[in-house]
Parts: structure tokens; C-alpha cells; sequence
């Protein structure tokens, strides 16, 4: 990879989950493609917080995680 070129949404929805991430640090993934050394990402997707004391969110979490996986194995952007 030589060079990343994200578009503006995907630019103002990374900005709004750190803003509103309640820990130093936010998680997510990108969404895009490998276009001749270029990664074009044409989305993103917060993944939620949660602390190690609540299951619940982190079962969700995990969910969420691998159905993004799934999304990203059917190279569909």
C-alpha cells in the first residue's frame, strides 16, 4: 500500500465516534479496496465500548465483529 484515500463520511463518522467514545480510544473497522497500491476506503463502522465486567456488550461486540468479517470476505464494497 502506497497511499490511503478516505472519503469525507468515512473522514466525519471516525471524527464522531472518537468524540464520542468514553475511553482514550475507539474501535472500529474500514470498509474499502486495494485499488493498484491505493486502499480506497468507502466506509466505516464503529464497534460499541464496552468494559470487561459487561458481558452483554461484549457478546454484541463479537456479533458485530464477525458479521463484518463475513462482510468483508465476500469482497463486496
Amino acid at each position: 500500500m502506497k497511499n490511503t484515500h478516505a472519503h469525507a463520511q468515512v473522514v466525519s463518522k471516525i471524527m464522531k465516534h472518537a468524540y464520542e467514545s468514553p475511553s482514550a480510544t475507539a474501535h472500529g473497522l474500514l470498509l474499502g479496496l486495494d485499488l493498484d497500491g491505493t486502499l480506497e476506503v468507502s466506509n466505516s463502522f464503529p464497534l460499541p465500548y464496552h468494559s470487561h465486567d459487561d458481558d452483554d456488550k461484549s457478546t454484541k461486540a463479537i456479533g458485530m465483529f464477525l458479521c463484518f468479517l463475513c462482510l468483508c470476505e465476500s469482497d463486496v464494497d
